[in-house]
């Protein structure tokens, strides 16, 4: 029996040094796979190649779609409106606020043409004839500006640009449809064009307002 007690207390031993290395073995690679997990989500972008691919693709995706939302103005700014900084944007626009304003006031200085030639100044006045309006190109300062510092709330800021220039073209319609005289049926007078114009100018004037208050 005192012979057999060393050799029964070796194995106990064996055993549970076994045991215990199996156990720190787990630790460890539990310890490693979460270091090594935490330095992938960190590193996701810089070095994607050291997950799987599905999980590569998984994580960058995320933190690709992360920035774009947390970061906004910094992920979009270049891209928005390419040769155009921000500060020329927001000149553009207070200077077509000031034309809207002039225009919507003194409406009978474009009526002051007649005939054919005033849905012409309309229609350059709001830039989508010719090129010396400030409304020329409006789409590319506001996307601009919407990815600016200039402005807080950008999803807002979108919504009206965009309600906005649906009344622009509308009013550019108007304006060009009483230039269009086809048919030998009755046609609606350009008057009635010209005038539905001015709803709209006057509809884009009070969305600017709205979007002033948005531009810092």
């Amino acid at each position: 029996l005192t012979m057999m007690a060393p050799r029964a207390a070796g194995f106990v031993l064996l055993y549970v040094s076994i045991i215990l290395c199996f156990s720190c073995n787990k630790v460890v690679a539990w310890q490693s796979s979460s270091s090594s997990s935490r330095r992938m989500m960190v590193k996701a972008s810089d070095s994607p190649e050291i997950l799987p691919s599905p999980r590569r693709q998984f994580l960058f995706q995320i933190a690709a779609a992360t920035t774009i939302v947390m970061l906004p103005h910094q992920a979009s700014n270049a891209a928005a409106a390419p040769g155009m900084t921000v500060d020329a944007a927001r000149d553009q626009w207070r200077q077509a606020s000031t034309i809207l304003d002039d225009l919507v006031q003194n409406w009978a200085t474009v009526e002051g043409g007649g005939g054919d030639a005033i849905p012409d100044a309309l229609r350059t006045k709001l830039g989508t004839q010719g090129t010396t309006s400030p409304f020329f190109q409006i789409e590319k300062a506001f996307k601009s500006l919407r990815d600016s510092e200039y402005v807080d709330d950008f999803i807002e800021f979108q919504e009206t640009t965009e309600e906005f220039i649906g009344a622009l073209y509308r009013a550019d319609s108007m304006a060009s449809s009483a230039n269009n005289k086809t048919g030998s049926g009755k046609q609606t007078p350009p008057a009635v064009f010209i005038e539905n114009a001015r709803v709209e100018v006057v509809e884009m004037q009070r969305i600017a307002k709205q979007l002033n208050s948005m531009v810092k």
